[in-house]
């Protein structure tokens, strides 16, 4: 062969070899990015999993309510009034639909008898009061 086609066959395999080479270090580098960056996001995944299992277990609290109680000990057959019971606030979870809400203390119970002995801080239910 000659000189001149020697050199350009030189050159191409040369180019040809590097261009192989090069495609080959591109695989693997971005075989590993890709590996790397799957796995990040498979822990982010399973952070935000967390997170949101947290989130669901904090519950926001609701506001407390005001229920009425006896203001002390208290003997069957007293009239309720003012001087007698007082406003207790309690959490909203452990509010029960018999207890009287304070906001129903003037129409629903302020004046009617007692028919049973309640303690000092006993809550007052509606059957309570005849």
């Amino acid at each position: 062969m000659d000189k001149p086609k020697l050199i350009i066959l030189s050159a191409i395999s040369f180019f040809l070899g590097m261009a192989i080479a090069g495609a080959g270090a591109a695989s693997y580098f971005h075989q590993d990015y890709l590996s790397k960056s799957i796995d990040s996001n498979v822990g982010d995944a399973e952070s935000l999993k967390t997170q949101s299992e947290n989130l669901e277990d904090k519950k926001i609290p609701k506001p407390p309510v005001s229920i009425i109680v006896a203001g002390r000990d208290l003997e069957a057959g007293n009239y309720l009034n003012d001087f007698i019971v007082m406003k207790r606030e309690i959490s909203e979870e452990y509010n029960a639909s018999y207890y009287v809400p304070a906001s129903d203390y003037e129409e629903r119970i302020k004046g009617k008898r007692l028919n049973r002995k309640l303690r000092a801080g006993d809550p007052i239910l509606h059957n309570f009061v005849d």
